[in-house]
């Protein structure tokens, strides 16, 4: 839990797009404060959402970028409303540019907690699992954006090597939901099983015995960050949240602790992955 004072979301993924657009740009800070006449500090400032952002500012280092009008349209709205709460968005375009933003908190994050109630976390998933939960999702049309997808969940995945933590909070229904084939289904639980042994990855499966619980309100991440407030997102369809209210966050993290109560000891829940996988195994 961080005790950092809150940055407003939009202010944090526009300070991380800054950053993005200048290594992306080639040049380093000090060509962009030679450039501008920008200070150092300002321009570390403005990158890692320790200042606010000014419209003016914002605009002078996205010209400097060569930012295109329709990506630099959608910066300046960040700023203009970057001290309003909370942040929903949904797709422009590609797959692969709707999921920017989710990265971009997603690998700042020092800690990530996981509570899924229908599919195997994203961290977690195989090229076959995805593949057959992207064919689902959209049956009339993903082959343009099915490449983009499994590199995306490639590249995210590296995470898992990191000294960062990881905690999975899964219902026992997605260990035996079968997605693709039952064959699909055992290697994806032979995954889930090979990465609950690492040392900073904590895996629990809430069990059906567990009834009715405090996450029947649906899945969600929760993030924690080393020098910003926690953040919580969720997904309905066709839209991301980003929620920073304290009051909503502080139930979430209560939900979390909840959760861990119910959810089967992580050796328990190991034994019970590795019983599903052996099961889609013989099926296969």
């Amino acid at each position: 839990m961080s005790t950092s004072s809150a940055v407003p979301v939009r202010t944090r993924r526009v300070a991380s797009r800054l950053r993005d657009l200048r290594r992306r740009s080639g040049l380093s800070a000090p060509e962009v404060s030679q450039a501008l006449g920008i200070s150092m500090s300002k321009i570390s400032r403005m990158e890692s959402g320790h200042r606010g952002l000014n419209t003016d500012d914002v605009a002078a280092l996205l010209g400097l970028y060569r930012v295109p009008s329709r990506e630099r349209e959608e910066v300046l709205t960040l700023v203009r409303n970057g001290a309003s709460p909370n942040w929903w968005t949904m797709p422009s375009g590609s797959l692969e540019k709707y999921w920017d933003d989710f990265r971009s908190f997603e690998a700042e994050a020092t800690t990530l907690r996981s509570y899924e109630t229908m599919l195997i976390p994203g961290l977690l998933q195989t090229p076959g699992y995805v593949i057959a939960i992207a064919h689902a999702l959209a049956p009339h049309g993903i082959e343009d954006d099915l490449d983009k997808l499994l590199a995306q969940r490639t590249a995210r995945q590296t995470q898992l090597h990191s000294e960062r933590t990881f905690e999975f909070l899964i219902e026992q229904s997605v260990l035996e939901r079968e997605a693709g084939t039952a064959e699909t289904m055992h290697r994806q639980l032979e995954r889930v099983s090979a990465v609950a042994s690492r040392p900073n990855v904590s895996v629990q499966i809430v069990p059906h015995s567990a009834g009715a619980h405090v996450g029947l309100d649906g899945p969600f991440l929760y993030l924690e960050f080393a020098e910003h407030a926690d953040l919580v997102l969720g997904e309905a369809i066709g839209c991301a949240s980003y929620i920073e209210e304290k009051q909503i966050v502080a139930e979430r993290r209560e939900a979390l602790g909840m959760l861990r109560k119910i959810a089967l000891p992580p050796d328990e829940s190991l034994r019970l992955i590795d019983r599903k996988s052996d099961e889609w195994r013989r099926r296969s």
